[in-house]
């Protein structure tokens, strides 16, 4: 799938409102289910929408990412989507694979994600 090429589906959507809210640092509770479940890289869990709100509160605001979708592959609640992250300005670099789950409503009810094996998270100025 071509960057910017995103499904019709709900899952798809909720992928790609995530990214715009992570690279623009927005409040991410809007896209999270009351209930919802976050599996964070670190192994963390976060439970609710209020402790993952509080989770990437604290993320965007220490490492201000700039991502892109390298793909989105959707099917109906289930969205994965690789990203890739800019590095020093200029090149990309293959970060995570994250797992969405969503509801009848399209909130996220469950997001895992998956880092590259041997990094420090959220450590990107190895070479890739």
């Amino acid at each position: 799938m071509a960057e910017g090429d995103v499904s019709a589906s709900a899952a798809a959507r909720a992928a790609a409102s995530y990214l715009e809210h992570v690279n623009a640092g927005r409040d991410m509770r809007p896209l999270f289910a009351e209930d919802a479940v976050f599996l964070v890289v670190t192994g963390e869990v976060c439970e609710g929408r209020e402790a993952i709100g509080t989770y990437f509160d604290g993320h965007l605001a220490a490492t201000e990412p700039t991502l892109r979708a390298r793909t989105i592959a959707a099917d109906g609640d289930v969205a994965v989507m690789e990203l890739e992250l800019l590095v020093d300005g200029s090149r990309w670099h293959l970060a995570a694979a994250d797992h969405f789950t969503v509801d009848g409503e399209g909130l996220i009810t469950r997001l895992a994600v998956f880092g590259r094996p041997g990094r420090t998270w959220p450590d990107v100025s190895a070479p890739a």
